[in-house]
């Protein structure tokens, strides 16, 4: 019986190796090579707290997942974070927030003091019609940077024009042209704080 031929078979062995490399090599995991950390420039009062998130991305630009993310502040004694990404300030001044995973950092500025708190109401002395924007207008507000809208308390001075509901935060309902004042009033992480806005109905 023959002996098959050696070269051919050599050849094939080859292939298949170079194959299987290129292959391994095609499919690279994607590689986390940023972190943004928000809010970004934020302040709070001593003794009250704001959430931080950190967003990661990968080399070729999709969302990371973060499974080993851990939270500092520069200065623990102005400002303290948990493991969740929960700040406190505890006295005056400024901390570097920073996120960490896997050797990627991302950092944002907190600024502590007893300054007095800003309420913003958006959308700000709005006029909306009827017959484009339907019957209701949704109103957000922003507690020293923090989103404050789902434990703010909204009002109308005129309820002939527009109401809101205690289970749909911020959402007015319009009920007819004319003008209103919108008030909201917040007590979020122990920091009070009220704001209107104007707000006016054409048909």
């Amino acid at each position: 019986m023959s002996k098959p031929p050696v070269l051919p078979l050599l050849a094939l062995a080859v292939l298949v190796a170079l194959a299987g490399f290129s292959c391994r090599g095609f499919f690279v995991s994607p590689t986390l090579t940023s972190i943004t950390v928000a809010p970004q420039n934020s302040s709070v009062n001593i003794g009250s707290t704001l959430q931080f998130t950190a967003t990661g991305v990968n080399n070729d630009g999709t969302n990371a997942s973060l499974h080993n993310l851990t939270w500092s502040s520069s200065a623990p004694a102005i400002a303290t974070i948990t493991s969740a990404g929960l700040a406190k300030g505890v006295a005056s001044g400024t901390s570097t927030i920073t996120a960490t995973d896997g050797g990627v950092t991302g950092s944002s500025s907190l600024t502590v003091g007893s300054t007095t708190n800003v309420l913003t109401i958006a959308p700000a002395n709005s006029t909306v019609s009827l017959s484009t924007n339907g019957n209701t207008l949704q109103f957000n507000a922003t507690l020293n940077g923090q989103n404050v809208t789902s434990s703010t308390t909204w009002s109308s001075s005129n309820t002939s024009v527009a109401t809101f509901s205690t289970s749909s935060p911020g959402l007015a309902t319009l009920t007819s042209t004319g003008s209103t004042t919108i008030t909201a009033t917040s007590n979020a992480n122990g920091s009070s704080a009220s704001g209107t806005t104007s707000l006016t109905v054409t048909q």
